[in-house]
């Protein structure tokens, strides 16, 4: 059931959302376009919203069920580590199976209930989005003349990136201008003009020529970083295969980068335990080249960070 809402299939929540639109498919074009158009770009930025959303909200869920038992477990483990001597293998054992057999009746049931607590908040919390959200963007879309949007911020990335790739900041007409003027405000001669501009010309090639350098060397510092994540994931094959636990989180990382296809993950998900699981993802590591090791060192660091620890030990 897990598998079923959340895979990408025509039965999943992200599938129902995107079937989902307050849009009739009767309108006026030509009286309801404004409106019509607006109630699509808050629809469509909303429902990108709820599937990024729903994504990271599934990696909790999904490894809700481990992160329970394992709280469960805690007491078992902590008075199976004091065992010393004679026979401690065999009295470390006893223990663990110990709680095992007198907690299973509840240990199993408060992770499932932990597990469907959290499908229910998120259910509740797709509800009341698309009802708050729509309902305000309708609210808006009715009024008689439509605001105009704040674009502010889309304005503050484009002249980010005009002023990197220029190599100098957007200066006003009136600072251009005086450019042209001394301080007396005379207009300048045509030398003074070209000896006032080489001053600014030369700064900004010579800051041209530092950001390159900087950017190279920002670009070799991530070059390697990504072969020496490649190197630790092939150097510890054996070793992840064995012990990785998080496979499906570290899928989701890595779908969601666009590193690996959906028939990959579906592949990935399909198997039966989480060495197989590791198996098939390794196939996809092992032809994607360094960049996927390195997304995939990165997913196994946010997902499995004792087990990475524990391997780039001595």
């Amino acid at each position: 059931m897990f598998s079923k809402t959340f895979k990408k299939s025509q039965k999943s929540i992200s599938a129902k959302i995107d079937n989902f639109s307050i849009l009739l498919e009767r309108h006026d074009e030509e009286t309801m376009f404004p409106r019509l158009a607006f109630l699509k770009t808050e629809e469509h930025k909303l429902k990108a919203d709820l599937k990024h959303e729903i994504v990271q909200r599934k990696k909790e869920i999904y490894s809700s069920l481990v992160k329970s038992i394992m709280t469960s477990m805690l007491p078992s483990y902590t008075e199976a580590s004091n065992v010393h001597g004679k026979g401690s293998l065999k009295r470390m054992q006893d223990i663990l199976e110990s709680h095992i057999e007198s907690s299973k009746s509840t240990m199993f049931h408060d992770a499932k209930g932990k597990m469907l607590t959290l499908l229910t908040k998120l259910s509740e919390y797709i509800v009341q989005e698309i009802r708050s959200k729509l309902k305000e963007a309708m609210k808006q879309s009715l009024h008689n003349e439509l605001p105009l949007p704040d674009i502010s911020e889309h304005y503050e990335i484009v002249k980010s990136a005009y002023e990197k790739m220029m190599g100098k900041p957007i200066t006003d007409v009136e600072d251009e201008k005086c450019l042209l003027e001394d301080t007396s405000g005379k207009e300048m001669t045509s030398e003074q003009v070209t000896t006032k501009i080489k001053v600014p010309l030369r700064n900004n090639r010579n800051d041209e020529k530092k950001k390159k350098k900087k950017k190279k060397k920002k670009q070799r510092k991530r070059a390697k970083d990504v072969l020496a994540d490649a190197v630790f994931v092939d150097k510890h094959m054996s070793a992840l295969i064995k012990r990785a636990a998080m496979v499906m989180a570290i899928a989701d990382d890595l779908l969601g980068e666009d590193m690996i296809q959906d028939e990959t993950y579906s592949d990935i998900e399909a198997a039966e335990t989480s060495e197989k699981k590791m198996r098939v993802l390794y196939k996809a590591l092992r032809s994607g080249g360094p960049m996927i090791k390195s997304a995939f060192y990165t997913a196994l660091q946010t997902n499995e960070p004792n087990l990475v620890k524990d391997l780039a030990s001595p």
